[in-house]
């Protein structure tokens, strides 16, 4: 698997501030009432991220080991920022605008978690089936 670190970091980030700023806008104009399960899945994305990336490094062969290398950095920074953020949001209820800008930080970790964990698997399922 061809691997360019920078390019997917760049897309992985221009594609979560998207969605954040559109969770943030959506929730600011009142559309979503609701958000407590989008905020609770984003911690559990979160946690099932750091636990997978454990679970990898601990039963991780070589061509394990390569996937973690290559992705495990982003995976570990979007599944902290998520469960932090979403901690600090189910916290808060003082203010709509800061609720708003909350909510689309975490949108943000909790997509780059989603599409960072679904490189690793990719990334995971290629170095398995790879055949010479």
């Amino acid at each position: 698997m061809c691997c360019n670190k920078n390019i997917s970091a760049i897309i992985f980030a221009v594609i979560s501030i998207i969605a954040g700023i559109a969770v943030g806008l959506i929730y600011a104009a009142s559309i979503i009432e609701q958000i407590t399960a989008i905020v609770w899945a984003a911690f559990g994305i979160g946690l099932l991220a750091i636990i997978s990336l454990l679970l990898v490094s601990l039963l991780s062969r070589n061509d394990a080991s390569k996937c973690l290398c290559k992705n495990g950095d982003y995976l570990l920074f979007g599944a902290i920022g998520g469960i932090i953020f979403s901690i600090i949001s189910l916290a808060v209820t003082i203010n709509t605008t800061l609720i708003s800008v909350l909510l689309g930080i975490t949108t943000f970790f909790f997509v780059f978690t989603i599409l960072s964990l679904t490189k690793m698997i990719a990334c995971l399922i290629d170095a398995t089936c790879y055949c010479d």
